[in-house]
């Protein structure tokens, strides 16, 4: 799915990748008069996933379609230096940095009784409309553990969100990583 054009997506990972060496060296913020008209107007979600040596080290997103990309991508890019399932990210590990981004199409609710969604293809989003309890899942996830429908939805539930009991929507999204 190409959700922006290949442009963009290039200026949004070296963009990322600035944004997080300046947090880490403590440099000066950049000027947003260098971004590309089409990032300032371009609204989406999106989630910054950080590995290093290949390791997953941090993975931070949101789902709004209230503010423009670039300060989601901003936002996320210093947050998921800090996230806290993980060992913050020290200055020594930049050069092992590695950098991935997903745009996240529109979340599309589905029936939490009968769900249709693809492997590989759709992300989860669940929340339980009581407690407000939410978790998700980008699409990988379930490719990379080797999960079933009901083993991805199961883990979703149970284990990120820990929604034990409760009224729960749910909703599948697809992205465009790069």
């Amino acid at each position: 799915m190409n959700l922006i054009p290949i442009e963009d997506k290039v200026y949004l990972l070296n963009y990322s990748r600035i944004i997080i060496e300046n947090n880490l060296l403590n440099n000066i913020p950049l000027s947003d008069n260098f971004i590309p008209e089409s990032c300032k107007k371009t609204y989406g979600g999106a989630f910054v996933t950080i590995y290093i040596d290949n390791k997953l080290r941090g993975c931070i997103g949101h789902f709004t379609e209230k503010d423009p990309l670039i300060h989601i991508i901003k936002e996320t890019s210093v947050s998921v230096l800090h996230d806290l399932r993980f060992k913050s990210v020290s200055i020594e590990e930049l050069d092992n940095l590695k950098i991935e981004i997903s745009i996240l199409s529109p979340l599309f609710e589905i029936s939490p009784e009968f769900p249709e969604f693809e492997i590989g293809k759709h992300g989860l989003f669940v929340i339980d409309t009581i407690t407000g309890r939410s978790g998700t899942y980008l699409p990988h996830v379930a490719t990379d553990q080797g999960w079933n429908k009901e083993q991805f939805l199961w883990s979703l539930i149970n284990e990120k969100a820990q929604i034990s009991v409760g009224k729960i929507k749910l909703y599948t999204f697809e992205t465009d990583k790069f």
